[in-house]
């Protein structure tokens, strides 16, 4: 001042064009004092503006487990809860803040053999800039698992033109993973004696 001392005060930040709380702009003022009170004010402005992505740390993995014969629906949720294990930081957004989604939603396995099938999940990491990075992954539902089966109890006849048809409809059988369709595979004779006496 060209009459005396001044004193220079911050006034005011205040924030407009919020996006998020890393993404807005500041303008700050400040205001300058004279010996008699004559005050002049200055504005600067700051950009706060995060343009980086998350890094994901960690990549999605791919899971595959044994057919429950239910689409294995907690399976797959818990391995859709957990981003397919993935993990990420940013430089301005918390972890905890990271938000995560994944497409398809919802995430349906196709249609394979019985109640089998997989999906191909794209999981999506945001910060509070709305800036993302991706990671995909594959949940399978597979079936090792071979059907239960229970033959008819042995029978004893005195004739061959005793032993009894086959009956695809006395074998009980089951699977986890699906339906069964049970076929008659060989007669196999042994310990043969004659026409009438052989297993």
């Amino acid at each position: 001042d060209q009459c005396g001392t001044v004193i220079v005060t911050h006034v005011s930040d205040v924030k407009s064009n919020i996006v998020g709380p890393n993404c807005y702009t500041l303008t700050r003022t400040y205001r300058a004092t004279d010996e008699c009170n004559l005050t002049s004010d200055c504005q600067q402005i700051i950009t706060v503006n995060d343009d980086t992505k998350p890094v994901i740390n960690v990549a999605a993995s791919n899971k595959t487990v044994e057919c429950d014969g239910a689409g294995n629906v907690q399976d797959l949720a818990n391995w859709l809860t957990d981003n397919g294990g993935a993990r990420a930081t940013d430089n301005c957004t918390a972890e905890n803040n990271l938000v995560w989604t994944y497409s398809p939603n919802p995430a349906v396995l196709s249609d394979l053999c019985g109640a089998t099938g997989a999906v191909t999940v794209t999981f999506r990491v945001t910060d509070e800039c709305f800036n993302y990075s991706e990671t995909t992954a594959t949940f399978t539902v597979e079936d090792t698992t071979p059907p239960d089966i229970t033959c008819p109890a042995p029978v004893t006849v005195q004739c061959a033109v005793d032993v009894p048809p086959v009956n695809t409809a006395s074998v009980i059988a089951s699977d986890q993973c699906g339906t069964v369709i049970v076929t008659h595979v060989s007669d196999v004779k042994s310990n043969i004696v004659g026409p009438n006496c052989y297993t």
